[in-house]
């Protein structure tokens, strides 16, 4: 099978059935720009008998008059008569006279872009002579309220619509191997299907158009992304879009070798600002704050001035305190914030508390936490809860921190797109809270939900974060991560 063609065998098979025995309508392939119709009509045509057969192939989007599309097949005289029902028949008496008494095989590519009247002479044809139809349209939009040229088709008897999906991550994982010859890395095909949608289109763009299968290296049998390539990847509005949303949407799943693999691909795109608070939150996790901290440094401070700035300065934080020790210096920077009030002060306010609670300034965080359990903020809030928690836990009052801790993690399922690790933490807190407490059925059951939840669930995330506050913090405040289960 050739490229963009993985997962279509068994629509050729339904086509190549139509065209070697007949059929009673035509045969619609709809789908999306970019899931294989034109290709899908290309290989069907090279299935047709050409002694039996004339093939009269058309593109719906050939700019002229209402027959364009035929042009090539017509008289010119013909091709540029009115949209009018007499000319119509005419135009389909012409195209029967043009197959010289073989069966036509009727061909339209981009017919959501072709004249109504053109579509009209096509059905015009069939009836006449059971001419072969083969049309390939993208589905409308959703929310489209303007005529759609092939309706006339849709609704003629015996009309098949065969209709075009993405790829499957099986069918992407078998192309990719296909590619470069060898198995290709889970991690890695599931970031380039994410990354496309499944889109055939889309993954050829950013695989062979970049020629990124000479930027996969072999390590155990398996091929994945190398991360030392840094050569730009030049996508379209419509591949960015897609590579940055799969970015954000592996980060609130916690799909954290995929998310390796995306954002190695995104930051060669130079989307960098895009995904600054996702990329340091990655490195830190993998206990690479030093360089999550330089990658900060270097952003385009023009650039970083966006929507998700305050969660730059929160990256920023965590980096310094949990992933360097350097609590003071994380502290400080939180304060510059709070310094301008209003719900970006308050939310730096329990930010603050939140860090000091869980590295072991216990009674500092108690005295920063003054009015922010009532903010309006609901970030502000959750931080506010979840460092109350803490500060129970470390004052040895288990009990009071259970409902603080609850809270927060309820609180924090909203803000999973930016802070996915803060609820898993959270809850590897309750479960040592419970177990101190001595509610040893509540911590059993909650932990062995947690652990066995699928994939992303945040567990590796709740012990990772708990490992680094062990390593900088002397007696933490509360060890996350749910380790005493």
């Amino acid at each position: 099978m050739t490229w963009c063609f993985t997962g279509r065998a068994e629509q050729l098979d339904r086509i190549g059935a139509v065209i070697a025995a007949g059929g009673p309508g035509p045969v619609l392939v709809t789908g999306g720009p970019g899931t294989g119709g034109s290709s899908l009509l290309r290989h069907a045509v090279g299935l047709v008998d050409r002694d039996r057969d004339v093939v009269l192939e058309a593109d719906g989007g050939a700019p002229g008059g209402p027959y364009a599309p035929l042009a090539a097949h017509l008289p010119d005289e013909l091709a540029k008569s009115p949209a009018s029902g007499t000319a119509t028949l005419r135009v389909a008496e012409a195209i029967v006279d043009r197959a010289g008494g073989r069966r036509p095989v009727l061909v339209l590519d981009d017919a959501h872009l072709a004249h109504h009247a053109a579509v009209v002479a096509i059905r015009e044809v069939h009836r006449r002579t059971g001419a072969v139809v083969l049309v390939a349209t993208h589905t409308p939009e959703p929310g489209h309220r303007g005529p759609d040229a092939i309706d006339c088709l849709r609704y003629e008897s015996g009309a098949q619509v065969i209709a075009l999906g993405p790829l499957t991550g099986t069918e992407t994982t078998a192309l990719l191997s296909g590619l470069v010859g060898g198995r290709v890395h889970t991690a890695t095909a599931a970031a380039l299907h994410a990354a496309t949608g499944g889109n055939p289109a889309l993954l050829h763009d950013l695989v062979v158009r970049n020629d990124l299968v000479g930027d996969l290296v072999e390590r155990d049998g398996l091929w994945r992304l190398d991360h030392t390539a840094d050569a730009p990847l030049l996508l379209g509005a419509a591949g960015t879009r897609h590579l940055l949303d799969a970015v954000h949407e592996s980060w609130r799943d916690l799909a954290l070798d995929r998310l390796a693999e995306l954002c190695s691909l995104a930051l060669r795109t130079g989307a960098g600002a895009d995904i600054a608070h996702v990329w340091s939150g990655l490195l830190l996790l993998r206990g690479e704050a030093r360089r999550g901290l330089d990658f900060l440094d270097g952003l385009d401070h023009d650039r970083s001035g966006h929507s998700r700035a305050p969660h730059l300065v929160l990256a920023r934080a965590v980096l310094l305190a949990l992933g360097l020790g350097r609590i003071a210096d994380a502290e400080a920077l939180l304060l510059g914030v709070v310094g301008s009030g209003g719900a970006l002060g308050e939310r730096a306010a329990a930010h603050r508390a939140w860090l000091l609670a869980v590295t072991g300034a216990a009674d500092r965080a108690e005295a920063a936490l003054r009015d922010l359990l009532v903010s309006r903020d609901q970030e502000a809030s959750v931080f506010a809860r979840a460092a109350t928690g803490a500060v129970a836990l470390a004052g040895n009052r288990p009990a009071a921190a259970v409902p603080h801790l609850r809270r927060a993690i309820i609180g924090a399922e909203p803000l999973r797109a930016d802070l996915p690790w803060l609820a898993p933490f959270t809850t590897g807190c309750l479960i040592d809270a419970l177990l101190l407490a001595g509610r040893i059925s509540e911590a059993t059951q909650i932990s062995g939900e947690f652990h066995g939840a699928l994939g992303g669930c945040g567990w590796d995330v709740a012990v990772a974060l708990s490992t680094l506050i062990g390593a900088h913090a002397p007696v933490p405040a509360a060890t996350g991560g749910g380790r005493r289960g």
